[in-house]
């Protein structure tokens, strides 16, 4: 998930200190460890043994350390492309964060026209599709029966950073998608403040759905997958 946040960026904030890249600051919320050991291993010690059977406990683990550590880069990638569209915009950057639910870009100040907007939101699951083909372009170059991790590996970063566009653009705000709406809406009524209400009002609506389907599943039986839906609906029911 990408969020942009419109604040000022202090050189002392809690989390984890990556590196800095032009003149923007790579960090790390310390809830996005929690998510981190979660993913690593529910591939290590679920996703990969259940679907590949066949192979070393050590193979699982490595490659689900491998390609979570690859998601997660994807994932800054998303943000970064956010950022670099606002810097050429004329809007400074300060700094990204990684967290529990995706990432935040921290801006000083908001886009000043629908085109702005509309450019800094739609980039970022743009390059998530290209970072999807890329790693589908991977998995098809490389032999599988010589290195068949690494074509599992791409195969599902693939899969997920089209997910990951595609979740994004859904019009709930904060997410791309939301935003992606509001510029729209701002484009052709004039007016910032009626498209925030109208995207903010629609976001509502799609994450009470969002809990809702996420209730479904744990009546199903998928506990783990039901309270992730429920966390992220409520978390953008809050920031929307």
């Amino acid at each position: 998930m990408a969020e942009v946040e419109i604040t000022e960026w202090r050189p002392r904030q809690p989390g984890f200190y990556l590196f800095q890249i032009f003149g923007i600051q790579a960090r790390l919320d310390w809830s996005w460890f929690l998510v981190f050991l979660l993913v690593v291993w529910s591939l290590s010690a679920g996703y990969l043994p259940h679907e590949y059977p066949g192979y070393e406990r050590l193979t699982y683990w490595t490659t689900g350390l491998i390609t979570t550590i690859s998601f997660f880069v994807s994932i800054l990638i998303h943000e970064f492309s956010h950022a670099m569209m606002a810097i050429r915009s004329g809007i400074k950057v300060s700094a990204i964060t990684l967290f529990v639910f995706g990432g935040v870009v921290h801006m000083t100040q908001d886009a000043k026209s629908p085109r702005t907007e509309l450019s800094i939101a739609i980039v970022g699951p743009l390059t998530s599709f290209a970072l999807a083909g890329l790693f589908g372009m991977i998995s098809q170059m490389v032999p599988e029966d010589s290195h068949p991790m690494i074509t599992i590996a791409c195969d599902y970063l693939a899969w997920v950073n089209l997910v990951l566009g595609m979740f994004n653009l859904m019009p709930v705000y904060p997410l791309d998608g939301g935003r992606v709406f509001r510029a729209l809406w701002w484009w052709k009524t004039g007016s910032l403040v009626r498209a925030m209400r109208v995207s903010t009002d629609i976001g509502k609506g799609f994450t009470v759905a969002l809990i809702f389907i996420g209730g479904l599943q744990i009546v199903s039986g998928s506990l783990i997958g039901g309270l992730w839906l429920i966390s992220i609906g409520m978390y953008m029911r809050i920031t929307s």
